[in-house]
This record gives structure tokens, C-alpha cells and sequence, in this order.
């Protein structure tokens, strides 16, 4: 990360990827209809994709990707059978809230991470070749961690977004809540220390905005969205019931300044 340059650890390059396929194979006939790709033919392109990027693993990468777009589309359904009031996610709002279902999270999280899991076992260690990029505006060429990330490397950081997501959603009915078994509180503990010592150890940017730094301690009582943004989801009022451990703002802002 530089300036305005993002390096994305989810999907973003994907959808830049398929956004210029389905451009691509736009054509018109004589009378001025217009055909492209089918969704089959689009399919196969996500999955042609998924297996450079991801390796031997990738149809568990795709089924993955399928529930990660599940969990978006339950914000019509789950979120309103809770009586949480859904919100359009194109008004730039940088929390997850917006974008996916709570709710899927809580009941899906471990299902999904296990077919990460399984997509490691097959993936192969190697880096990729360096690639520098110039901002052009006076910085030094530098390395994105993505290009660089071999595809096991690059299945972990969909792990990170999968733990994020899955931890934040089970924070109170697996760590908070005084009914939490002691199973699910080792489990919470379990990925929650490896995710937090994951981006610890590899300095790897949370957001574009560098304000929002990791905790310099790992606090099992904020759920990782509270953590990592430095401040409860836009749509506070829902944390009690859905992800945070608080329904109260953290005792800090932005990197840790207090507010």
C-alpha cells in the first residue's frame, strides 16, 4: 500500500478481473443486438481465475466464494427477520454491517472456514515474482504483498477476512455471554490469537486509511471489527445483538488516539 493504491486480500482482483472479461465479450450483430457471456461461461471464468490465484484448492475457494456472496444477499432476508433495518452498501460506508449478513456469519462461519482450511492443504508455498508499482506522485517503487504471495499466502489472507467476519459475528454467544461453552470460548481464543499474531507478524495494512492501526494487544473482549476499525459499525445500535462483545463505544479512536 501507497498513497492511493490498495493491494486487497478478498476479491477485489477478481471482480476487476471479471468486470473486464464480461466487457470483453460484449458483441452486437448486424441489427445492433447486443449478446455476452452467459452466467455458465461466467462461472467458468471465476473458477479458471480461482485456480491460477489459489492453486489445486480452488473449487473449495469457489465454494467459498459462493457462501461469501450468500452472506450478502441474506442482508434481504436474515438481518430483517431480525429486525435490523438493511442499508444500500453503494454510499462508500466502510463497515462490513453493510455489506453481509451478521446473522450468516454466526451460523456459517466454521462450514467456511473449513473449506479454506481444505484449500491449503493443497496449495502449493511458492512466492510469485516481485512486482513493483510507481505511484507516479514522487514515491519510491515498492512491493505489494499480494503480487508477491504465493498461493498459500494468498488463501491465508482470505482466512483473515473469513476470521474477521466469523469471530466478530460469535463474539457474545461464543466469548461474552455467561451461557458461552467452554469449547467455543477455546475456539474464539484458538483463531482470534492466530489471526491477530498473523497480521502482527506480516504488518499487512487493515484499511486503506493507515489511522486505524492493530491494537497493540489483543483484547479477547472486543470483537475483531471493533478492534481493528476503532470504533463500534455504523449501524451501532445492533452490536448487543449481533457481533460486538459492547454495545459501547471502545475508550479509543483512531490507532489507539484517545477520544
Amino acid at each position: 500500500y501507497e498513497g492511493c493504491y490498495w493491494q486487497g486480500y478478498q476479491f477485489e482482483h477478481l471482480k476487476a478481473h471479471l468486470a473486464s472479461m464480461v466487457m470483453y465479450s460484449i458483441e452486437y450483430d448486424e441489427n445492433g443486438n447486443m449478446s455476452m457471456m452467459t452466467e455458465e461461461e461466467f462461472h467458468e471464468e471465476i473458477k479458471e481465475y480461482l485456480y491460477l490465484y489459489y492453486g489445486d484448492g480452488y473449487e473449495y475457494v469457489y465454494e467459498y466464494l459462493l457462501r461469501y456472496e450468500e452472506a450478502s444477499d441474506a442482508m434481504d432476508f436474515l438481518e430483517e427477520e431480525q429486525g435490523r433495518k438493511t442499508t444500500c452498501y453503494i454510499n462508500n460506508n466502510n463497515r462490513p454491517g453493510d455489506n453481509f449478513s451478521y446473522y450468516y456469519w454466526q451460523k456459517n462461519y466454521l462450514s467456511m472456514r473449513e473449506l479454506l482450511l481444505k484449500a491449503l492443504e493443497m496449495a502449493d508455498t511458492t512466492p510469485y515474482a516481485k512486482a513493483y508499482w510507481d505511484a507516479g506522485r514522487g514515491h519510491e517503487k515498492e512491493t505489494f504483498a499480494y503480487n508477491d504471495a504465493s498461493q498459500y499466502q494468498r488463501i491465508e489472507f482470505l482466512l483473515l477476512g473469513c476470521d474477521t467476519l466469523g469471530l466478530s459475528a460469535n463474539c457474545r454467544p461464543w466469548w461474552a455471554d455467561k451461557n458461552a461453552t467452554e469449547e467455543n470460548k477455546a475456539m474464539y481464543k484458538e483463531n482470534y490469537t492466530w489471526l491477530y499474531n498473523y497480521l502482527k507478524e506480516t504488518n499487512l495494512p487493515l484499511f486503506m486509511d493507515r489511522r486505524y492501526t492493530l491494537p497493540a494487544k489483543l483484547d479477547f473482549d472486543l470483537s475483531p471489527l471493533h478492534a481493528f476499525n476503532g470504533q463500534p459499525s455504523w449501524n451501532s445500535a445492533d452490536n448487543e445483538n449481533t457481533w460486538g462483545a459492547s454495545d459501547k463505544m471502545p475508550p479509543w479512536g483512531f490507532g489507539g488516539v484517545e477520544i
